[in-house]
Order: structure tokens, then C-alpha cells, then sequence
């Protein structure tokens, strides 16, 4: 039925009027409407609601209860009623000031400090605590000796994080001697020049010193010393847990970010899952190589910024190291000592593949034999024991705009992206580590944006919080555990 509205009554009812309006009825008996309508008169004057369709603009018509709980926390609707269920928005989770979405070191120092700067954080982590590159990783902190040449502008922040680990994550150090460095006669002039410039301590040895190596390996190369610390990459999330629970992080584990939720050019929170919805006035995204499908889900202009790439990684369970073998050319082999025992190899630089999103990636059937094969050629007979070796690959993304980038696909460095820029996205941040090492300063970069304050680098431990054992991954050799 259509028919035309006076200019008088048209007012109250502005949503469904043009020229002309449709006037839909209700059967007196049998529907809920007629009460709805009823109450609605009662407190607003007007005996009428407006009948429209379920979507936001540009959006497409709600057909789910899913989409619909979805459209409810990415607008400015208060309630949602779906059969004889009532949904308030303020009946779900506490607005927190911050989400940070990823469990890894840079996760968890972001939240560690945004929670001691008053801050009430959820961390959120798709999978377990620790279950993307941190674990899977050497557990080396970097002296800056590897970077000195190519990318020196890393090499102070190298050196700054030394007493950072030291104050926070001492527990988590191993008992290692300094790594030796094997150095081709043709770049040992300019490579020691590089750490001399940078005042990275080193040492020269004699062949003698490094029985591990060949001798075709050691009277050919030039051999020297440079401190490394090796750490256990689950023993640095396990404190980092601790440390996060006692300052009142809310840690979620087990649940995947649908989407983030913004209106009018600020972040309104996360979706869990197609459904729940946490409310923030910030988000940080710290989720290592899920990041860059979470910037495609908002169209982000940096996408197209970010790197992600395949590492081969070697866990010889057999072999004893006291100490990392570090070759400075690139593409050979870096051994260094594992957590439990047992060593862990990888090639330093060399081509990478490219990846996209986040899952399981199958090892290379043809790198991973050509990693031990050319271990087995430099290391003393009996040293390793390939057929014990266990081999999986660990993602890792970079930040590639930037001058720092080398060859547009490698940038060590780490590197905060504010989404107000480029986005025109307010409380939107994403952080790249680049390394562990750098963890601390990728965290304090990210807080110091959001706080606009200048907070210290070191963190200092307080009364750890016990954490349940489930929360954290295993290193990915490690056997099953029962949980």
C-alpha cells in the first residue's frame, strides 16, 4: 500500500519517507511485531518502525546470524534480536585500550609494556604462544657482526639490546662460548674494517682452534671470534608470558581474527572468530607472516610493502656445539647450539622463496639435503649425523619500503607502521620485528606511538605469574608433548 505523507507528519519519521512511503502491517495475533510497536509508542510517541534492510553501506544484505552479530560491532547499532535472543553490544567484553594480535616476542613486549603504562591489553594469538618464528628460530642475539656491511644502520640497535635481553630474559640465555666466524681471505680486509667501525669485539684463531671445521676449511679462511648469545626462544616466551599475565594482559590463545572493525576512519576493535567482537581503541598487529592477509582484509596501501619469505631450518639432535659457525658469504651454512642439545642450521642470505598467508609449508625435498650435504663438507667427519636430522621451514616478513631494503625483498631492520598514514586509518598499528633481536626496540617503537611518550628500552622483570604449560608452543624438533 502506498500513500502520500503530509508535510506535518513527516518529520518524527524521516528514515522511511521520500515523496511517498509503503505502509507494511502486522497481523494483531501470532507475531511478536504488534507488542514491539506497542512499547515502541509508548516511549518515543511515534506507532511506527522502520522496515529496512539489514546492511551497512556498500555492504552486502545480512543473510547469516554471523553476519549479523558482525554488522552489529562494526556499527553504531545497540542491540541485535535474532528469534527470542537479545543482543546488547555493551553486554559483550570490556572495551580494552589495546588488542595486539600475534603471541611472538614482538606481541608479547608490546604488550608487556602498554600493560606497565596503565594500559588494559588483550593479546590475541591464533594458534599457541610462541607457534610462528620465535620458536622456530636460532635463538641467537645478534652482536651486529653479521649486518655490519650490508645493513650498518641495525648494528647499534644489535648492540643496545644486549643488556635489554640481559635485565629481562637472562633465564632464558644459554650456556654458549663466542661464535667463530669464518671469513673467505678476499673479504676478511673489509668485513674486520666493518666491525672495527662499529666497535664489535673480535678475535683471530688459528686452525688449530676450530676442530670442528675441515682443515681444507680452516687453513683457507680467515677464522676470528665474535660474541653471540644463544637463547631459548620458548624459555624467552614462557618469561615474556609470565611477565604479561602479571601486569594484567588478558591472553587469548586458540582464536583467529575474522577482521578488524573501524568506522569513520578509527579502529573500533577485532571479530573473533565471525562472531565475537572485542572492542579497542587500538589494535597493534605483531603476527609475523599472518600480517600481510590481515592488511589485505582492509585493503591496506602497505601490503604491497611487506615481504614474506621461506627459511630452511636443520635440528641435528646428535651433534654437540658449545658454540656457533658462522660463514660471513653468503649462502653457506650457519650452525649454531640448540636448546635440550643438538645444533640448528640454516644458509645465511641466498634466494628465499616467497610466500602468502599463513599455514603449514612443506620442506624443500631438494634444499634440505643440499643444507646437510654441504654441512657434512665443511664440518669434521663424525661432527653431525645426517640421518638423524629433522628439517621444517620457518616463515619471516620484512618491511620493504624503505632505503634500507636491500634488492626490494630484505630488510633485517624493524620497522612500525602507523595506518593513519597511507590508510587514513586512526589506531591502527602493525609491527615488524625483522629479527628477535630486535624485539625490544620494535616494541618500544610501537608503544611510544601510541602513549606519544618515550619509554625506556629496558624493561625490568617483576613477580612472574604462573602460566599453564598449553599456552606455549613447542619448538618445532621438540617431540609431542601431552598437554
Amino acid at each position: 500500500m502506498s500513500f502520500t505523507v503530509p508535510t506535518t507528519h513527516s518529520a518524527p519519521i524521516l528514515a522511511a519517507t521520500h515523496i511517498d512511503a509503503r505502509q507494511q502491517t502486522v497481523p494483531a495475533e501470532g507475531s511478536p511485531f504488534p507488542r514491539l510497536i506497542e512499547h515502541f509508542h509508548t516511549g518515543t510517541g511515534i506507532p511506527a518502525v522502520l522496515n529496512t534492510s539489514l546492511n551497512s553501506g556498500g555492504e552486502p544484505i545480512v543473510e547469516s546470524p554471523e553476519q549479523a552479530l558482525a554488522f552489529l560491532f562494526s556499527t553504531s547499532t545497540d542491540a541485535l534480536v535474532i528469534n527470542h535472543a537479545v543482543i546488547l553490544k555493551e553486554d559483550q567484553l570490556d572495551t580494552v585500550d589495546t588488542i595486539v594480535i600475534g603471541g611472538g616476542i614482538a606481541g608479547l613486549l608490546t604488550a608487556l609494556r602498554l600493560a606497565r603504562s596503565g594500559q588494559h591489553v588483550a593479546l590475541v594469538e591464533a594458534d599457541r604462544l610462541g607457534s610462528g618464528a620465535t620458536c622456530a628460530n636460532h635463538g641467537m642475539l645478534h652482536s651486529g657482526a653479521l649486518y655490519a656491511r650490508r645493513h650498518g644502520h641495525i648494528v647499534r640497535h644489535c648492540q643496545q639490546a644486549h643488556p635489554a635481553f640481559s635485565a629481562l630474559l637472562g633465564t632464558a640465555e644459554l650456556p654458549t662460548e663466542d661464535a667463530v666466524y669464518i671469513l673467505p681471505p678476499t673479504e676478511a680486509v673489509e668485513f674486520l674494517f666493518h666491525l672495527d667501525t662499529h666497535g664489535i669485539t673480535h678475535h683471530q684463531l688459528t686452525p688449530d682452534d676450530v676442530p670442528e671445521l675441515r682443515r681444507s676449511v680452516t687453513t683457507t679462511h680467515v677464522l676470528i671470534t665474535v660474541r653471540e648469545r644463544v637463547f631459548s626462544s620458548r624459555r624467552i616466551i614462557a618469561t615474556l608470558a609470565a611477565q604479561c599475565l602479571a601486569a594484567g594482559v588478558t591472553i587469548l590463545t586458540g582464536n583467529a581474527i575474522d577482521r578488524i572493525t573501524h568506522s569513520a576512519g578509527r579502529v573500533t576493535g577485532v571479530i573473533l572468530g565471525a562472531v565475537e567482537h572485542v572492542p579497542a581503541a587500538s589494535v597493534v598487529i605483531a603476527a609475523g607472516t599472518g600480517t600481510p592477509e590481515l592488511l589485505t582484509r582492509i585493503a591496506s596501501r602497505h601490503r604491497q610493502l611487506l615481504k614474506s619469505r621461506l627459511d630452511m631450518m636443520v635440528h641435528l639432535p646428535a651433534a654437540r656445539f658449545r658454540r656457533g659457525l658462522i660463514f660471513a658469504a653468503l649462502d653457506p651454512p650457519i650452525v649454531m647450539p640448540a636448546p635440550g642439545g643438538g645444533a640448528l642450521s640454516s644458509f645465511f642470505g641466498g634466494v628465499q622463496p616467497e610466500i602468502a598467508g599463513r599455514r603449514d609449508f612443506p620442506v624443500d625435498v631438494i634444499k634440505a639435503p643440499l643444507l646437510l650435504r654441504e654441512m657434512d663438507q665443511v664440518l669434521t667427519p663424525g661432527t653431525i649425523d645426517p640421518g638423524r636430522a629433522s628439517a621444517y621451514v620457518a616463515g619471516k616478513t620484512d618491511y620493504v619500503g624503505t632505503i634500507h631494503a636491500e634488492n626490494g625483498v630484505v630488510n633485517p631492520g624493524c620497522h612500525v607502521i602507523d595506518h593513519t598514514q597511507g590508510d587514513n586509518l586512526r589506531g591502527l598499528y602493525t609491527v615488524i620485528t625483522g629479527k628477535m633481536t630486535l624485539g625490544f626496540h620494535a616494541s618500544k617503537d610501537v608503544t611510544d606511538t601510541i602513549l606519544g611518550t618515550d619509554t625506556p628500552l629496558l624493561i625490568e622483570p617483576q613477580e612472574p605469574t604462573a602460566i599453564p604449560t598449553g599456552l606455549l608452543a613447542v619448538e618445532p624438533w621438540a617431540p609431542p608433548t601431552r598437554i
